[in-house]
């Protein structure tokens, strides 16, 4: 077959005798039998030359073998059945086999890799049962292997010659049930070469079979991978528009749409490692980080066969499994502190180099470096919340329990370590009395652990600017959410910020009782009106106030008083709303007469339940005619709430950084 004196290649004409594995024989100069079916081979475009290796019979002489895609027709040019390869060699005694059979010098191979007329008969039938273009598929079917590989699972599969696109499309969401439609990329690997390819389209398809015959290989490896949700309305333009079952089948094609797919934050990873002689002003902390994003982007992992502050020599994982060559060599230059990339082998020789989803080098210390900004802006960020965004900005699927420990060390490196922050509180302490003398610290430990136990702090601006404030403050307990745990005890005024606040391991009898005591003392050195106190009626709270503060009136939340009542009644009940009413007329009754009036309405609707939560609630808690002292039209401890809200996001630092912000 040459080439014409116009460029284009001539339609030559063959007969094709079938063997007995179904590969298809051609003869250079065979005759045509008359009266018989004939098969047309022609030759649409060379594919290349590949070299194999020489024969033990030729030592001396090099084997070329050439590959085609050809149409293979019946009576006319025209009548095309099926799609094939045609193969020859240059070599007559070579020993090159394809699909089992010898291939000598002026024979040509051709194979059937689809079938486009199933019912084509073939010219000389060798077995009963293979008379068809498809029957000699069915029994090529087994020829070729395809290897699945999603999410750190993998099944193979026989690679059947007249698959489409589609139909691998299929195959894959079969063995993967987890697999969402339309939202995936392929990629395929033919060993021995290493790089991958994507796997697209019905182009893509034809050209893993020619690629499996030129490396005349019988497998082939497609890694299947998530990516972000995307529009399903648009079918890809990547589809090869002549196949109709294409265009039925888009259910099945995937991510392969006209949409691009989404960007993510790690492209920036695969130039991390570039070339010898690359500088880290960071040092070893940064090379090692930068080398594991890296290979996070790219695909693969590694070992380290030295790992120390001064040198740093790191090899494919895969080196002894399969001699991959990949090698990163990097010292200290002891002149300016930097890392250096001393000797760099970035080519991979291994089998499936390819991004995915779930990476083994994906490890906390990587998590708290993406998440360092994060947990600066908003020091109470969950970790589902973080791996939900890493999924959605990197493209990376991380385990909880190592986005958890990579956001700890990340807190650990803004705000230091929570344990080492108690030993600081001396230190604290001291500052604030010299900068502060009118100040009150008060910092308590347990005499034989000497462990924290609880701290009173007053400033002394605070004091002074309160004596000219109405005098109420607002008291409540919040949970702190560190490592350690505990509650903030606050003291808040309506004309100002806090007054004082404590922080104690609980909200018991005792730390109240300790809180209040030194408030009091306090007071002491600095005369003022008579105090209001609101509260939310703490059995604590309730206990230590009067022996504390016995002559200063106390106030009852009314919100929380009617959320306890009204929950002693059945939802959906008509009393469930009612006597929280009638509750609150009882509240805001202005004189005596007018809170009996409303109390015997409460009492006749409310019946028992409602005498009995008023059995231990004094009336001059929470009842405006009876209230001894002023109350300045507070009837709800909501500004307590609102400190709560304002010290959110300090309640999960370290000890030291709450002072610090409450300061």
């Amino acid at each position: 077959m040459q080439n014409n004196p116009d460029g284009e290649l001539n339609a030559v004409k063959k007969r094709l005798v079938l063997n007995d594995d179904a590969g298809l024989l051609v003869a250079e100069n065979h005759e045509v039998l008359e009266g018989k079916h004939k098969l047309t081979a022609i030759i649409e475009e060379e594919v290349r030359d590949i070299m194999a290796p020489k024969t033990s019979a030729n030592d001396d002489l090099e084997m070329t073998v050439a590959v085609h895609e050809c149409e293979l027709t019946v009576d006319k040019v025209d009548d095309i059945v099926a799609i094939g390869t045609i193969i020859q060699v240059n070599v007559a005694s070579s020993n090159q086999l394809i699909h089992g059979v010898p291939l000598g010098k002026d024979n040509m191979r051709v194979s059937v890799v689809r079938a486009i007329v199933d019912d084509a008969l073939l010219p000389i039938p060798v077995k009963d049962e293979i008379v068809t273009v498809s029957d000699a598929i069915v029994v090529m079917d087994t020829s070729y292997v395809v290897k699945f590989i999603y999410s750190g699972e993998a099944a193979t599969v026989p690679l059947l010659h007249n698959w489409s696109f589609v139909d691998l499309c299929k195959s894959i969401r079969s063995r993967f049930p987890d697999l969402i439609q339309g939202n995936f990329m392929l990629r395929y690997i033919i060993p021995p070469d290493s790089s991958s390819c994507f796997l697209e389209s019905e182009v893509d398809m034809r050209m893993i079979f020619r690629n499996l015959v030129r490396y005349n290989s019988d497998f082939v490896e497609v890694f299947v991978t998530d990516l972000p949700s995307i529009s399903e309305s648009v079918v890809s333009n990547t589809v090869n528009e002549d196949s109709s079952t294409m265009l039925e089948e888009n259910d099945y094609l995937g991510c392969y749409r006209a949409e691009a797919p989404k960007s993510y934050m790690t492209k920036g990873w695969e130039s991390y490692i570039h070339s010898e002689g690359q500088k880290f002003e960071g040092g070893v902390v940064e090379f090692r980080d930068k080398l594991c994003k890296y290979a996070i982007e790219i695909g693969f992992s590694y070992e380290f066969v030295r790992n120390d502050k001064v040198r740093v020599i790191a090899q494919c994982s895969k080196k002894h499994s399969q001699g991959c060559n990949w090698l990163v060599k990097a010292y200290l230059c002891r002149v300016n502190g930097f890392f250096m990339i001393k000797r760099l082998v970035n080519v991979h020789t291994c089998h499936g180099v390819i991004r995915l989803q779930k990476s083994k080098m994906m490890g906390s210390k990587v998590v708290k470096s993406i998440v360092l900004d994060k947990i600066r802006a908003n020091p109470n960020k969950k970790p589902i919340d973080i791996a939900d965004e890493i999924k959605s900005d990197y493209g990376l699927d991380v385990p909880y329990r190592t986005v958890w420990y990579g956001t700890e060390l990340a807190k650990t490196a803004l705000h230091g370590d929570e344990a080492e922050s108690y030993a600081q509180l001396l230190w604290f302490s001291e500052s604030v009395m010299k900068s502060n003398p009118d100040s009150r610290i008060v910092v308590e430990f347990h005499r034989e652990t000497h462990r924290f136990q609880r701290m009173f702090v007053t400033y002394g601006a605070w004091m002074k600017g309160f004596q000219f404030c109405r005098p109420i403050l607002f008291i409540d307990a919040t949970f702190i959410t560190n490592k350690y745990k505990g509650q903030i005890i606050a003291a808040s005024a309506k004309d100002a910020n806090q007054v004082a606040y404590a922080i104690v391991d609980s909200e018991n009898e005792s730390n109240w009782r300790f809180f209040l005591e030194v408030l009091a003392e306090e007071f002491a050195k600095h005369p003022m009106r008579r105090v209001t106190f609101i509260s939310d009626r703490h059995v604590g709270l309730v206990s230590a106030f009067p022996r504390v503060f016995p002559n200063n009136p106390h106030g009852f939340c009314f919100r929380h008083l009617m959320a306890n009542l009204s929950d002693k009644f059945p939802a959906g009940s008509y009393l469930k709303d009612r006597i929280p009413y009638l509750f609150m007329c009882c509240a805001y009754s202005r004189t005596p007469e007018m809170y009996e009036f409303n109390m015997e309405i409460l009492r006749s609707e409310g019946g028992d339940i409602v005498a009995q939560f008023l059995e231990d609630l004094p009336k001059e808690n929470w009842c405006m005619a009876y209230f001894n002292g002023e109350r300045f039209g507070e009837m709800t401890n909501n500004l307590a709430e609102s400190f709560n809200n304002w010290v959110l996001p300090l309640k999960s630092l370290p000890i030291l950084d709450i002072n610090d912000g409450l300061e």
